[in-house]
């Protein structure tokens, strides 16, 4: 076999072991997962409504950026050019 039908194979055989690990759960357990997996994303919007950057850390971090951009402009200037 060459390389391709070796990993054809072993991709097939690695489907069928997920195939048979296949957990059936009823509805409620569903929404039970569900639920605890969604949690999280209640509280941090809750979290996050009444939290807001002021205007100076925007454009701190907005600053930060193009100096940033500028200095790696400036090293490929430098060294490359």
């Amino acid at each position: 076999m060459n390389r391709k039908q070796k990993k054809a194979k072993r991709l097939v055989a690695k489907a069928h072991t997920k195939k048979q690990a296949q957990i059936y759960m009823t509805p409620k357990e569903k929404q039970d997962i569900y639920e605890w997996n969604t949690a999280h994303n209640e509280l941090h919007e809750e979290f996050m409504e009444g939290f807001e950057e002021p205007q100076f850390i925007k454009g701190f971090k907005v600053g930060i950026w193009l100096a940033f951009c500028a200095a790696i402009i400036w090293i490929f200037w430098h060294f490359l050019g």
